[in-house]
């Protein structure tokens, strides 16, 4: 059994509000909820018709949404919940701008390294102190070839906060740095079937204003997992329509932790990539179909072997798709991941 694939040419669309967990309003005014329903990308503008490029096309989204004032996403549950109710609106605006000047001051060529000690560090943190009523605390990360990564402790909870570089390689311009990696969060955040980081908020940087940021979950490194555990963690990546060309799974027994994935979770949100809708429809279902054999306690299980099959059929078919390189070869490399796991473990509801 193999499974049918539809070749017809497809089309993707170009292209804030949110509320805290008690369902209150706080703002962000309508930029995150149009990032968060389309992947913005090049093509036919829907408002003027005119073919645009990807950047001019985020362009065109902070133009509709102007009181959004270029943020996306929203403050951590924890912190709105610690902001006086008569304050919120007052307040998070006041925490947007303190993050978008600590970005705006970071933002320097790749090998500036700021010391936390810095009178505009330790300002940034007494104010975000003062704010919530939480003890803070920033060190430094690492750098790789976009931007700059800390981690900010808040009370007892511990984030990423990237800022980004100004002498980025212009060639990864293209679909990383302030513009795109904070576009394109609100969309793998909804849609990216948990298989990206958690992101909470950030700023769109634009070609004149350098205040770009986002801050993320902080992923705990080494996690050990149970084949079963992987299996499920492969099949959220192959549930996701948007992907990414950033990271490379290895097939080895236990997939290790570098810069850009940690636990089968891409922590960095640039290079991201819309898969055309047949591909996705063709993943979606072979993810599915390993869901029932392995998962599903009912008797009438798919055969082994079907689901072997219908593997080998998509990994044959990826050069009939317009796709990147790089992505073809992450997605390769979850499928043969998935499939020696399937052949050498067993599920539980396996007869003996």
């Amino acid at each position: 059994m193999s499974v049918q694939f539809n070749f017809n040419s497809l089309k993707y669309n170009n292209i804030s509000h949110f509320e805290n967990q008690n369902g209150e309003n706080i703002g962000f005014q309508g930029l995150n909820r149009c990032l968060s329903r389309d992947f913005v990308n090049g093509g036919r503008s829907k408002i003027t018709g005119f073919v645009q490029m990807a950047d001019d096309a985020v362009m065109e989204a902070i133009k509709n949404h102007p009181k959004s004032r270029r943020f996306v996403g929203n403050l951590p549950p924890d912190w709105i919940d610690q902001i006086p109710k008569g304050k919120r609106k007052e307040t998070v605006q006041q925490i947007q701008d303190l993050f978008s000047g600590l970005a705006e001051k970071l933002y320097s060529p790749q090998g500036t390294r700021v010391n936390k000690d810095e009178t505009f560090v330790v300002d940034f943190l007494s104010q975000l102190k003062q704010s919530l009523g939480l003890d803070t605390e920033i060190k430094y990360i690492h750098a790789g070839d976009i931007g700059k990564a800390y981690k900010l402790k808040v009370g007892d909870k511990k984030y990423v906060f990237k800022a980004f570089h100004s002498d980025m390689n212009p060639d990864y311009a293209k679909s990383n740095g302030e513009i795109f990696e904070p576009a394109r969060a609100p969309y793998a955040n909804k849609k990216g079937c948990k298989s990206f980081v958690d992101f909470y908020f950030g700023r769109i940087g634009t070609h004149d204003n350098h205040d770009g940021f986002m801050l993320t979950k902080f992923e705990t490194s080494n996690q050990k997992f149970t084949p079963g555990e992987e299996i499920k963690r492969l099949l959220r990546m192959l549930k996701s329509r948007v992907v990414t060309a950033d990271i490379s799974i290895k097939s080895t027994p236990q997939i290790p932790d570098d810069l850009n994935i940690i636990g089968l979770k891409a922590i960095d949100l640039g290079d991201l990539t819309l898969l055309s809708q047949n591909l996705h429809k063709a993943l979606k279902k072979t993810a599915k179909d390993i869901e029932k054999y392995y998962f599903n306690t009912k008797k009438n299980l798919t055969n082994k072997e079907v689901i072997l099959n219908q593997i080998n059929d998509i990994r044959q078919i990826f050069g009939c798709f317009c796709i990147n390189r790089y992505v073809e070869e992450n997605l390769q490399n979850t499928l043969r991941r998935l499939t020696e796991l399937l052949k050498t473990n067993k599920s539980k509801f396996d007869k003996p």
